[in-house]
């Protein structure tokens, strides 16, 4: 994230000030990669014991390969090709799912998958038949199709406590650009929620970092 721009009202643990009715809002703007602008609003009533909070915005044009920095490393998974002109989203966030909408406006679009092997991610043959199959019989490149059909999709999914609320977020994005691509709304939520644990590097690996 690149030129990030916030501001927050009401930031208060007083129930005198905060409360569902007046809750504390916030809007940004930033970029990804220093690419695509992204623009989100928030309202958050910040003692509510379920912690719902309320998260929309957009994206602006981008190539899609911008975003692998944010998804390779835990979900193993990212884009291979393909260019965003406009993704819009409207989240809803509380201690147990997430749910919402996205509206994804994209061209070309191509996923590759990847695997640990000693530390370090990988195309391996497994990721590599995962990945022709994918992007020839699940992902639909372009959307709006080309009969002009739009298709929104669903972010819903269960939220993992453990993590973050931007981890909560992430898994939205994710979800919601996965279902709008044409990837089965269950098989979405289950690669969305993989939350993958980062393996140390190889002990090569961490030596050619020292050189």
């Amino acid at each position: 994230i690149n030129r990030l721009n916030a501001t927050l009202r009401n930031f208060s643990n007083d129930p005198r000030h905060q409360s569902a009715a007046h809750p504390l809002t916030g809007a940004a703007t930033a970029y990804v990669q220093n690419r695509s602008l992204v623009r989100a609003q928030l309202t958050a009533p910040l003692l509510d014991p379920q912690g719902r909070h309320h998260l929309w915005g957009s994206f602006g044009p981008a190539p899609l390969s911008s975003l692998n920095p944010m998804l390779v490393p835990t979900k193993t998974l990212g884009f291979k090709s393909g260019d965003v002109q406009r993704i819009n989203f409207d989240l809803h966030v509380d201690k147990k799912q997430v749910t919402g909408t996205l509206s994804a406006f994209y061209t070309g679009m191509k996923f590759d998958f990847y695997r640990y092997k000693d530390g370090e991610l990988q195309k391996s043959l497994l990721a590599r038949t995962e990945t022709g199959l994918v992007n020839g019989l699940v992902i639909r490149d372009d959307n709006p199709r080309p009969g002009g059909r739009f298709v929104v999709g669903d972010m819903s999914s269960r939220r993992e406590p453990r993590f973050s609320v931007f981890s909560a977020w992430k898994l939205g994005l994710v979800t919601g650009l996965l279902h709008s691509a044409g990837v089965p709304h269950k098989l979405a939520q289950k690669l969305s929620q993989s939350q993958k644990t980062v393996p140390l590097p190889s002990a090569k690996a961490a030596a050619n970092s020292w050189q």
